[in-house]
């Protein structure tokens, strides 16, 4: 029973390590790769290390060395995992790369117009939100606001929120700052 449950510990452990890295801009597949190889290495370790206890004297360092590979065992890859997660949380954050030039995005509601999903892309003209064109002259502000990316132009400001099931606000802001940095490189304003 107590095997299952750290089992299931290690795995849940491995798939918070993953979320983390990409709430904080890093590669989720890595990170959980790298705390699943660290809790893979600590078991083959103390594998290693019961087997060569087990082969000798039963004397008292003997009987030590088994019960240190056991609690290992059983306990070392989670402690692996876990010193993998709090490296991960010592890194600074980052904003990831994005590339492309089409966007799935929720527009927020203002008072003349309600809320709905479009797609944001650049083209050659200007930046289309929707069924909205806007040119690259009139675009006075590509910037952040928490979650959302704001495009302000002619007197207007538009937010939109980046679209996807099971993104944190984290993830979402995170998201904003990679299109917002995207944009202005296709602009030509970097």
């Amino acid at each position: 029973m107590w095997i299952f449950v750290l089992v299931l510990a290690a795995v849940a452990l491995g798939g918070f390590t993953a979320r983390t890295a990409m709430e904080r801009g890093r590669s989720g597949a890595a990170w959980a790769a790298w705390s699943v190889s660290a809790g893979v290495v600590t078991e083959i370790v103390a594998v290693l290390l019961f087997g060569r206890s087990v082969g000798g004297d039963v004397t008292s360092l003997e009987i030590g060395g088994i019960l240190v590979s056991v609690l290992l065992s059983l306990l070392g890859p989670l402690a692996a995992m876990l010193l993998v997660l709090a490296l991960l949380m010592r890194l600074p954050e980052r904003v990831p790369d994005i590339g492309g030039a089409r966007w799935p995005m929720y527009r927020m509601s203002t008072k003349e117009e309600r809320g709905a999903d479009c797609e944001l892309s650049v083209e050659t003209s200007g930046v289309r939100v929707g069924d909205q064109l806007i040119a690259t002259a009139a675009l006075t502000e590509i910037g952040t606001d928490g979650e959302c990316l704001r495009l302000a132009c002619a007197g207007q400001t538009i937010l939109l929120l980046p679209a996807g099931k099971g993104r944190s606000e984290r993830m979402r802001m995170k998201q904003s700052q990679a299109i917002e940095r995207r944009l202005t490189r296709l602009l030509g304003r970097a």
